[in-house]
């Protein structure tokens, strides 16, 4: 791994873990044993730049992992199926680990202009994604459920992540699964 990607990884990790302010250079910098000028030669901008980094990674890797899990699949099926991935990442952290680009989005709203930018074109991008995968399947207003769906598991990974329970994913999939009746 080089060292852009230490770093990279690094602070995805703890985007994930402990959110954008939470975070700094020197933890980063201790935990990766990367000299501070390597993290500047690599992003000149700092912290803001690596948080930018880290998450448009973190988005691609997140792609990644739901395009598989939908590969084949039927609309709901495969919402269903992102939920499920979504939930297992979650207990495999012991509920540590949210969606990063929720704790920085809800973080920087107002004061990061940059990153706020960034985690709207990846919400942007998601909701994109899931409206042209929904609309090859035919369902009905996809934008709408598309939108609908992002918004469930988000709250969905906070409300489960807060109580340290899946009770909110197992309500999601059941909402699936009543949406498929209605197909």
């Amino acid at each position: 791994m080089t060292t852009k990607e230490k770093l990279t990884e690094m602070m995805a990790y703890k985007l994930r873990t402990q959110g954008y302010y939470a975070t700094g250079i020197r933890e980063i910098l201790s935990e990766t044993d990367v000299p501070k000028g390597s993290l500047y030669h690599h992003f000149p901008l700092g912290k803001v730049d690596l948080a930018c980094a880290a998450l448009t990674r973190s988005d691609d890797k997140m792609i990644e992992k739901f395009r598989a899990s939908m590969k084949g699949k039927g609309a709901m099926e495969a919402l269903a199926s992102i939920v499920e991935v979504t939930k297992n990442e979650l207990l495999a952290s012991d509920f540590q680990e949210g969606c990063p680009i929720a704790t920085v989005a809800l973080e920087v709203s107002h004061s990061e202009i940059e990153l706020s930018k960034l985690t709207a074109t990846i919400y942007e991008r998601w909701e994109n994604g899931l409206t042209d995968f929904l609309t090859r399947r035919k369902v009905p207003d996809p934008r709408l459920l598309a939108a609908s769906f992002l918004m469930q598991l988000e709250g969905a990974i906070i409300l489960s992540k807060v109580h340290r329970n899946l009770y909110y994913f197992d309500l999601l999939i059941q909402n699936i699964h009543n949406l498929a009746k209605h197909e």
